[in-house]
């Protein structure tokens, strides 16, 4: 993502959410909206 700041409505992925990220602000709150995708690979 270009921009460092979260706008609402404007969707981001989780990695954009981690401490290393240009995104992430200690903090900060948000709502997290959305599907849970699973590859169909994957085993729970």
């Amino acid at each position: 993502m270009a921009s460092s700041t979260l706008k609402p409505g404007v969707p981001i992925t989780l990695q954009e959410l981690e401490p290393s990220s240009e995104m992430f602000k200690q903090g900060a709150s948000l709502r997290v909206t959305g599907m849970y995708v699973c590859s169909a690979g994957a085993s729970f």
